[in-house]
């Protein structure tokens, strides 16, 4: 209960009990503010000078990767002397915002963000910007010397496709001492904040019109009886953060076999990706180009069909294996 509450609860009548009862408040609050002492040294006992981008395979950041992968950053605050609160902040670093920081490697850009907490509610500002919120606060409750642990996250989004790089970005994380309505710095240390993105494709293989599918890696074509011309087709779907080409063999070098290998007959048949005919024939497959530069999320689609003519020889299930290869140039 505030003192001043007390007053106003415990005057009946009359100036005078109000007066002597306001007297006693003042003593109380005097108490109060006596007893408390300040730190007599606030300091960073332990906190990392590079925190590295982890990811979910420990091998940094996977643009593909749609799961967010936060990670904590623990910084070990000292003080001696007497109790003290404190607060902990961080710069922009370089010319960026505080709701966009970005990590910058070979000419390129990837944002991410420090935040207070797990969830990523709050950015983690600096003073004279920062409301208490965007701060990181703690304190120290008895004298002597004492240490505690603050902990505050590092996030790069999901499923941001940039370029294959090293990214990185310097920035102050700064301790302040509380004293009433007076901060202090107390002290600044420069952390480096890094990922490294590698050079990464994914190539998705779904009925044609499908969206990309990480998991569908396999077309099973049925060309009917053959007796008469037959089409069949599915998608291709390639993403990659850098260009590509793809490249293309058969098992049987451009025809169906029969399943029985004493029998001589071949199914010759025609394969188009995005309406140019491939020729599949040579023993090592053959390579056309794709994009140049990265692709969307979504990736980029090339459309593949496999034509047969009508069939009059020895029946039976013929069938070929056709493998395709995704290379990162």
């Amino acid at each position: 209960m505030s003192p001043y509450r007390y007053m106003r609860n415990f005057i009946y009548s009359g100036t005078r009990v109000g007066w002597r009862l306001f007297a006693v408040a003042i003593v109380f609050l005097l108490g109060m503010g006596s007893a408390f002492a300040n730190c007599a040294t606030l300091t960073f006992s332990s906190i990392p000078s590079s925190v590295s981008w982890v990811g979910g395979t420990g091998n940094g950041y996977n643009p593909f990767d749609a799961s967010d992968r936060v990670q904590s950053v623990t910084v070990t605050v000292r003080k001696t002397g007497g109790s003290c609160s404190f607060f902990i902040g961080a710069t922009t670093g370089g010319g960026d915002t505080f709701t966009s920081r970005t990590l910058t490697g070979s000419g390129n850009s990837l944002p991410f963000n420090l935040y207070t907490t797990s969830t990523r509610t709050n950015v983690i500002k600096d003073l004279p910007n920062a409301t208490a919120s965007d701060l990181i606060a703690g304190s120290f409750t008895s004298s002597g010397t004492q240490t505690k642990t603050i902990t505050y996250f590092y996030d790069i989004a999901p499923q941001q496709i940039v370029a294959p790089a090293s990214y990185s970005r310097s920035m102050q994380i700064k301790l302040y001492e509380v004293n009433g309505s007076t901060q202090t710095l107390s002290q600044t240390a420069n952390v480096n904040h890094t990922a490294t993105v590698n050079t990464l494709a994914e190539l998705s293989l779904i009925a044609s019109g499908g969206a990309f599918d990480s998991s569908s890696t396999t077309q099973s074509l049925n060309l009917g009886s053959m007796a008469t011309s037959q089409n069949v087709g599915f998608d291709m779907r390639v993403r990659g953060n850098t260009g590509f080409d793809i490249q293309l063999s058969s098992q049987n070098r451009g025809v169906l076999r029969h399943s029985d290998s004493s029998v001589t007959d071949t199914v010759p048949y025609v394969m188009t990706v995005n309406g140019g005919t491939l020729n599949l024939s040579g023993g090592s497959g053959t390579t056309f180009n794709g994009p140049s530069t990265k692709t969307a999320l979504t990736g980029s689609v090339f459309p593949v069909v496999i034509s047969v003519g009508a069939q009059t020889g020895t029946a039976g299930t013929y069938s070929d294996v056709i493998s395709v290869s995704v290379i990162s140039n």
